[in-house]
């Protein structure tokens, strides 16, 4: 199995709150409380591999937002008034988060949650997603579950806290190979 299908796999688990760790499930509410106080401008920022997208896509399936993977594949049309829109990959550059944030509002969209690896330094909401040693516990767990056993040593944990979800993946494909 190569490594984009047990993404997608993983991806597809973003339909359930099943396996949301405790930090992404407080994360979640706090964004959900944000949108429904019609917050219009949301940073979600964090390291890679802290689960920024896995986290978008759950709002998409679980929320009623409209997910695009970048910027660039996101249509400035007319958007419902009451349109949530999540980009990921954004810029992070002041300027160009802002163009993008005036553009969707302009377009008629209530709120906009731009999903960036460094925080945008600007007037906007930011919220930082960050993993915990115990939801790298859960993680793996749910991993195995998925994929069956891989090792675990105490390089790869040194490796795993600094990258995050997908260096997990990257070490699961390489052992399974």
């Amino acid at each position: 199995m190569l490594w984009q299908s047990y993404h997608r796999k993983l991806l597809a688990l973003a339909e359930t709150s099943e396996i949301l760790t405790a930090s992404q499930q407080q994360v979640c509410q706090f964004l959900r409380q944000e949108i429904r106080d019609y917050q219009q401008r949301i940073n979600l920022w964090g390291s890679p591999g802290v689960g920024k997208t896995f986290l978008a896509h759950y709002l998409h399936h679980r929320a009623d937002t409209l997910y695009f993977s970048s910027a660039e594949n996101c249509p400035i049309t007319e958007f419902s008034p009451n349109s949530v829109i999540i980009i990921d990959n954004a810029p992070h550059d002041r300027s160009l988060a802002r163009s993008i944030f005036g553009d969707i509002l302009w377009a008629g969209a209530s709120s906009t949650i731009l999903v960036t690896r460094q925080p945008i330094d600007d007037v906007v909401r930011r919220i930082e997603l960050t993993l915990t040693d115990r939801d790298m516990v859960q993680i793996e767990g749910v991993m195995r579950k998925l994929f069956g056993h891989f090792p675990v040593d105490s390089q790869h944990d040194a490796e795993r806290h600094s990258s995050g979800i997908w260096e997990r993946l990257n070490v699961l494909v390489e052992h399974a190979i």
